[in-house]
């Protein structure tokens, strides 16, 4: 039954790790957002770029990868091999695992740039830095909507 759930979800996590968020979300608005929330000064701004594009550049063929990972768990799926899918989900963990790194090496980098009251800005657990997405903090940093009465 796990192995369902698990093949069941992976499709979306694939899709939404393989590409990059389109609208609201995207990387070039989590840096318009950052700088309007943060003040951030043209030197900051600068760093901040430079850290995501670097992160995108590193990322950039393991987006590749677990793409062709996701297909061979796909194969693995139809054909029924519970071994192969055993070992291409823990080769997509290890990727992920790498992204998380990447990601969060490029906001140490951007984050060491921010004066005491920026820091205090990004909050305690650098909620608009990590965020529970792996695109940073663009989720959390988006004002909630309470849901209509119903």
């Amino acid at each position: 039954m796990k192995v369902w759930q698990i093949a069941l979800s992976l499709p979306l996590v694939a899709s939404l790790w393989a590409q990059p968020p389109q609208g609201r979300r995207g990387p070039a608005n989590l840096e318009n957002m950052l700088a309007q929330r943060l003040g951030l000064n043209a030197t900051q701004q600068n760093m901040l770029h430079t850290a995501l594009e670097e992160e995108r550049t590193q990322i950039r063929g393991m987006m590749q990868q677990r793409q062709a990972l996701h297909q061979s768990l796909v194969e693995a799926i139809k054909a029924g091999n519970a071994d192969q899918i055993d070992q291409v989900t823990q080769q997509i963990a290890s990727l992920d695992q790498q992204r998380s790194a990447i990601h969060a090496k490029a906001m140490m980098k951007f984050y060491s740039g921010l004066t005491a009251d920026q820091k205090t800005k990004v909050g305690q657990n650098l909620e608009m830095l990590l965020g529970p997405g792996r695109l940073g903090g663009a989720a959390l940093a988006r004002p909630r909507r309470t849901p209509p009465p119903q």
